[in-house]
């Protein structure tokens, strides 16, 4: 094979691959910096601290300038930058909202993203306005739609401190009993107290039917749905969320990335830390559909 036909077959080669991985269809996502913690630390209650920078993905949603909830970072268009939050819907709504009257928080919100210390200005640390929201259709009449999507008014670009979360497919969910993860700044104790640093800690993801037994969650099977929403924790009620933690994720490894597959929420808290009473997520899988969509609508804007 001559020079020039050699050259010509590498370039072609180094075209299709970055069409492959570098395009807006497969956005950079679930791949940081630093390395989390993953030895077994099964206790958010007394949850360990996270090492700085490992969930880069993760942002605190302030209201009025105070801890509201968490969120992650979604890949949008671009492998260099993302606009684009997920949280809990009830993070960024009235609190006395009633079905149907429901309004987004006149407070201001803001997004920091970057930051380990929630009191420190970090080196990285961006605060940005937020510029559209999308709750759910379905949110609050359907309590189970616990979901919204947040626009950044402007984007913020990728670092060291700041990545985005993969998502899953629509059928895509955790392995049975796979070890995962959750992180947020929520309360680290039954009493209350919220925590100054990113915690984390480590929890098992049981399958459906042992959620679904009536020492567990069965005999609230009326405010489960188990195609949008999955259990995780320990039935002895450690590695359990809390207060302060909604919109924060539940994070799997799926071929070698970090993916979303369950957002906190609160309306299932009979006390933090309860036996046989595994934390509720919102299952991702369920709304990944409508969440691309609604990332193409928002990037029209």
């Amino acid at each position: 094979m001559s020079v020039i036909k050699l050259v010509f077959v590498i370039l072609i080669l180094l075209m299709v691959t970055y069409s492959i991985f570098c395009s807006p269809s497969n956005p950079r996502c679930g791949k940081q910096n630093h390395q989390p913690y993953v030895g077994r630390h099964k206790r958010f209650i007394n949850a360990k601290e996270a090492k700085r920078h490992s969930w880069p993905w993760i942002v605190n949603v302030l209201v009025d300038e105070k801890h509201n909830c968490g969120g992650t970072l979604l890949p949008s268009f671009s492998d260099k930058e993302t606009d684009i939050v997920l949280t809990a819907a009830h993070c960024i709504l009235h609190k006395s909202c009633v079905y149907p009257d429901c309004r987004v928080l006149s407070s201001k919100v803001i997004i920091k993203a970057g930051n380990h210390n929630r009191f420190l200005t970090e080196v990285e640390e961006k605060d940005i306005d937020v510029s559209n929201t999308v709750i759910h259709p379905g949110y609050p009449a359907d309590i189970n739609s616990d979901i919204a999507i947040i626009k950044l008014k402007e984007p913020v670009k990728y670092s060291n401190s700041i990545q985005a979360i993969c998502l899953p497919s629509a059928d895509q969910k955790p392995a049975e009993h796979e070890t995962c993860f959750v992180a947020g700044w929520g309360e680290v104790t039954e009493e209350g107290g919220s925590v100054s640093v990113l915690h984390q800690s480590s929890v098992p993801v049981p399958n459906d039917t042992l959620c679904k037994m009536d020492e567990i969650w069965g005999l609230h099977a009326n405010s489960l749905n188990y195609r949008k929403q999955i259990c995780a924790g320990y039935l002895n009620g450690t590695g359990n969320i809390c207060n302060g933690d909604s919109g924060s994720p539940l994070m799997c490894t799926f071929n070698g990335l970090w993916t979303q597959y369950g957002l906190a929420v609160r309306k299932h808290y009979l006390g933090c830390g309860t036996a046989n009473k595994p934390a509720i997520f919102e299952r991702v899988s369920y709304f990944s559909d409508w969440i691309r969509e609604q990332i193409k609508l928002l990037s029209s804007l």
